[in-house]
């Protein structure tokens, strides 16, 4: 065996693993949360978890529309190991946590000045007393994040995951923890806000304890600040219209319908939202370092690279699209109470947004070939279908017709992914024939359990 026929190998199995970790700590974290969702449903309100999704949503906005790239600029920088450019990327964001907070507050205080002055129609979501509190809350978890070591970011690039996976699972042990103690003494929906601030409190200090490596000092350096922020650009730009483009369908539904629908549409969207939060972590965890390393390696490695990890997610994606397509009616049924079954169509309709879940898997190749700049325009079609397309079509079709606008608004980008991926070489026949014959595998699936349990 040649010497780079074994590090090739060496380099599989040492991503395998990687892949094992992240999956299995985010299906833990799965689990974790789809339980204490059920639990929390008998808790709260469809109505408190309605104002719970629009509060997520600002602060999730808040962080894309900032988000400088920090993780992934540390990453793929052959000065990952130098600790002045690490020091320098952990000052950047711990400013960028501080003024995240800043803006979530005064979001939180212009919504209480608006309520008190009439100016939201009553009944709708937005109007509820509560939202402003529950938005000025969450401000805390930006502030505290700002202070995660780097040494998380050069373990992930080295796919050392055991205990990153460990300290998040731990830390969302922690949240849920305090959530449902909170929610069971108090019966308020804050308690879902502070049980996640705790969360990202926990996060932070276990990751300072447990994962191995330098420990941050304040200092700064404007070299690696500029290389920092010139690979940043343009993940500012994607993200923003990133996080308009995901979380926007909560502030239009807010608008246009009461705090119970969106509570619903909420409960829905929390199962789609978890299997793209793992096919996210996986990819980010271990297909960008896997996949830079490859490009370093040569062109064959790379492309067998992409492939191999193309199959994968796309097991995963559209096996569980054509699963909940056909089953999601039944499998809302088994867990919630009758106030949340209306989740059940929606989240048919819904399980379409995953047949586009590979988007994530793309990004990775305009990373890691240095083309983030491509990126913004796939955020800026999802955006033009969310604030053009979605609000004609529910003029025309009401909720319903909305729906499916939502779950397809991203297909816009397809045809210009296919292009670029085939200037890489990346494009397969036979890739996208499989990925519809698991589709078909996982709608069969869910019929099935539906005719013998429903």
């Amino acid at each position: 065996m040649s010497l780079a026929d074994w590090w090739v190998r060496l380099r599989q199995r040492k991503a395998l693993r990687a892949s094992l970790y992240a999956s299995a700590g985010q299906l833990g974290g799965y689990a974790l949360r789809l339980g204490s969702t059920i639990v929390l449903t008998r808790l709260l309100t469809p109505a408190d978890y309605g104002l719970l999704a629009i509060a997520f949503a600002t602060g999730v906005v808040l962080e894309l529309m900032s988000d400088m790239g920090i993780r992934a600029s540390i990453i793929r920088s052959e000065q990952s190991s130098d600790p002045l450019f690490l020091d320098t990327a952990w000052r950047i964001q711990r400013v960028r946590g501080l003024v995240l907070a800043m803006l979530t507050v005064l979001i939180g205080v212009v919504l209480l000045m608006a309520q008190q002055s009439g100016w939201l129609a009553s009944g709708s979501a937005v109007a509820a007393p509560s939202l402003p509190w529950l938005i000025m809350l969450n401000a805390l978890s930006p502030l505290i994040l700002g202070h995660l070591p780097t040494k998380v970011y050069t373990a992930n690039k080295e796919l050392r995951l055991a205990r990153i996976v460990a300290v998040d699972f731990f830390a969302q042990v922690g949240a849920v923890l305090t959530t449902l103690i909170l929610a069971y003494a108090t019966g308020s929906v804050l308690a879902a806000v502070a049980g996640t601030v705790f969360g990202c409190l926990l996060r932070v200090l276990f990751s300072q304890r447990f994962i191995a490596g330098r420990a941050n000092q304040s200092r700064f350096d404007r070299a690696a600040a500029r290389q920092i922020l010139h690979f940043g650009r343009w993940v500012v730009l994607s993200s923003t219209l990133t996080a308009l483009a995901f979380n926007g369908d909560r502030f239009l539904l807010a608008y246009w319908h009461d705090a119970t629908v969106l509570g619903q549409y909420a409960i829905a969207l929390t199962f789609i939202t978890l299997i793209n939060q793992l096919v996210g972590k996986v990819v980010s965890t271990v297909a960008l370092p896997q996949i830079s390393q490859a490009k370093q390696i040569g062109e064959f490695e790379f492309k067998n690279t992409v492939s191999s990890a193309r199959r994968s997610y796309d097991v995963l994606c559209m096996t569980s699209a054509g699963l909940l397509f056909t089953g999601a009616p039944l499998l809302i049924h088994m867990l919630y109470d009758g106030r949340y079954q209306n989740a059940g169509p929606m989240l048919s309709i819904l399980s379409f947004s995953l047949v586009l879940a590979r988007e994530e898997l793309y990004s990775s190749v305009y990373f890691a070939t240095g083309k983030p700049q491509v990126l913004p325009l796939f955020s800026g079609l999802a955006l033009f279908s969310l604030v053009v397309l979605v609000p004609i079509v529910h003029m025309w079709g009401g909720l319903q017709a909305t729906l499916w606008m939502l779950a397809l608004r991203h297909v816009l980008g397809l045809p210009v992914h296919y292009i670029l991926m085939a200037r890489f070489g990346l494009n397969r026949w036979q890739d996208e024939v499989l990925a519809v014959s698991f589709w078909a595998i996982g709608a069969a699936f869910g019929q099935c359990l539906t005719v013998l349990f429903r």
